[in-house]
């Protein structure tokens, strides 16, 4: 049967099981195309989460176990030639690749880091009508890059109270008509708003609160706790549940520069989920949209969305990376 069709891009839900199960297909046909490159392929972003929306891309990193990603234009060619490969070993229909195509390829010039986009369909003859398409954000980096994507995944399965509150939340801001997560434009980036969930979930076990961390808990916890960060800069301990503000009394580049520092765990304090999140757009977009849902205090009981990733057709082949019936999303070997 074909898959149902997609909700008005105002209502945001989860991805459905056919998308999930395109981005496996898609990273059992990597692994077929780069083996022989000694490359290796994992999941990034909300689909290693486990929180993934309707529309979503799917992100992905190319990478060499054990050695450190190339810099500068080395970098980019070693994007662009795998790429390739990739693009080639599915058009000419090689191995498990039949019945799929790459339509689209494209640089994405404004990306913070040197980023392909493809057009994945795959045309699996299950009667079901049109072709499953997903798209891809494919990029190459260290064996490292988001491991903490895989650590909320896991988090996630085990925790179903953190599972719900992370769905409504990223369903809620995903659905604001401020456009809280613009990254581009020096918004939140999704990422940053999952991990001051995760401060704020961690920060509500603490205090014996664990199993009423809700959106609106969340949402109040911004506009009293963190505040517009007019003169300060919040530092943001995720797992620890934490957080403290800083005086900035630096005026060079004030409203420029981010407000927060949001530790990502494992990687160091020299990383920052944050930072491409400018002052400005904190104090006059997203506070603001926080702020107004607050005294509104009209928070839409969102249960009857809560993402639940649901299992994958019948009607599709099974994928050697799926363990336990879920399919591992990381360290695939290409």
């Amino acid at each position: 049967m074909p898959p149902p069709p997609p909700p008005p891009p105002s209502a945001a839900a989860a991805a459905d099981s056919w998308w999930i199960e395109t981005c496996f297909q898609f990273l059992d046909v990597c692994t077929e195309a780069l083996e022989s490159e000694g490359l290796m392929v994992k999941a990034q972003g909300s689909f290693a989460q486990g929180l993934a929306l309707d529309g979503s891309d799917l992100d992905a990193v190319i990478y060499r176990k054990g050695e450190q990603a190339p810099r500068g234009k080395a970098l980019v060619n070693a994007l662009m030639n795998a790429s390739r490969r990739i693009i080639h070993y599915i058009n000419s229909g090689k191995g498990g690749a039949a019945n799929m195509h790459i339509k689209t390829i494209e640089r994405i010039p404004w990306a913070r880091i040197p980023l392909v986009k493809l057009r994945f369909s795959w045309d699996w003859p299950s009667g079901r009508g049109d072709s499953w398409v997903v798209e891809v954000d494919l990029s190459y980096g260290d064996e490292t890059r988001g491991s903490y994507d895989n650590r909320i995944g896991e988090m996630v399965a085990s925790l179903p109270e953190l599972r719900v509150f992370l769905q409504e939340l990223k369903i809620w801001a995903v659905s604001r008509p401020e456009n809280i997560l613009d990254s581009q434009h020096q918004a939140l980036s999704t990422f940053a708003l999952i991990l001051l969930g995760l401060c704020y979930y961690n920060n509500s076990l603490k205090n014996g609160r664990g199993m009423a961390a809700t959106l609106e808990g969340f949402i109040r916890f911004i506009v009293a706790d963190i505040g517009n960060l007019h003169s300060s800069v919040c530092y943001v301990k995720v797992e620890e549940g934490e957080y403290r503000h800083v005086a900035d009394d630096d005026n060079n580049n004030h409203l420029t520069r981010s407000p927060f520092k949001i530790e990502v765990p494992g990687e160091g304090p020299e990383s920052n989920a944050a930072r491409s999140l400018s002052r400005k757009m904190w104090m006059e977009v997203v506070y603001p949209s926080f702020k107004a849902a607050a005294a509104n205090r009209k928070i839409a009981n969102r249960s009857n969305r809560r993402m639940v990733q649901v299992a994958p057709s019948k009607n599709v082949p099974p994928s050697k990376h799926r363990v336990g019936g879920r399919k591992k999303t990381d360290d695939i070997r290409m």
